[in-house]
C-alpha cells in the first residue's frame, strides 16, 4: 500500500511538473503570436499609403450586354488610370455577385442605373460621379485637379 502511494505521489508530481511545463510554453506562445501579431499590424500601417479620398465602383458582371459592356469599359478606364496616386482609394462592388450589398449602396446613393463611379472626401461627402458611362478624359481631368494642391484648385 505504501510502495502505490508512493508511485501514485511521483506520478502525480511529474504530471504536474508536465503541465506546468506545458502551460508556460503556451503562455510563451501566445505571448509569441500577439508579438508578431502586433508587429505584422505595424509593418501594415506603415506600408499603407494614406488616401485623401474613396472611390465607389458599381457594376455589374452579369448584366445585358449594353450594360455589361458599359460596366467593363468602366473597369478598363480605372484601371488605365492610377487611383492611387491621386491618394484614391478604389472600392469596386458587383450587383452580380454581391447583389444585397450593391442594392443598399444603389438606395444609398440614390444610383438609376450601372455603372457608377463615386468619388468622395475623406469625410465621406460626395465630390463627384458619373452614372452610366466613365469618360477616361473626364475622369483624368478631375483626378488631375484634386491631385493639385489646396492653394492651386479653383484656378
Amino acid at each position: 500500500m505504501r510502495r502505490q502511494k508512493t508511485i501514485l505521489i511521483v506520478c502525480l508530481s511529474a504530471l504536474s511538473a508536465i503541465l506546468l511545463i506545458a502551460g508556460n510554453s503556451e503562455v510563451k506562445k501566445g505571448k509569441n503570436k500577439k508579438e508578431t501579431k502586433e508587429k505584422a499590424k505595424q509593418e501594415v500601417k506603415a506600408e499603407e499609403p494614406k488616401f485623401d479620398y474613396s472611390a465607389l465602383l458599381i457594376i455589374n458582371s452579369k448584366a445585358c450586354a449594353c450594360t455589361k459592356r458599359r460596366c467593363d469599359a468602366a473597369v478598363s478606364v480605372i484601371d488605365s488610370l492610377d487611383l492611387k496616386k491621386s491618394k484614391i482609394e478604389l472600392v469596386t462592388m458587383d450587383y452580380g455577385t454581391e447583389r444585397d450589398s450593391v442594392m443598399k449602396l444603389i438606395q444609398q446613393y440614390r444610383v438609376p442605373f450601372l455603372p457608377a463611379l463615386i468619388i468622395f472626401d475623406r469625410d465621406k461627402n460626395e465630390l463627384k460621379r458619373w452614372i452610366g458611362e466613365v469618360k477616361k478624359d473626364e475622369l483624368k481631368a478631375f483626378l488631375t485637379e484634386l491631385s493639385k494642391p489646396k492653394s492651386e484648385k479653383g484656378r
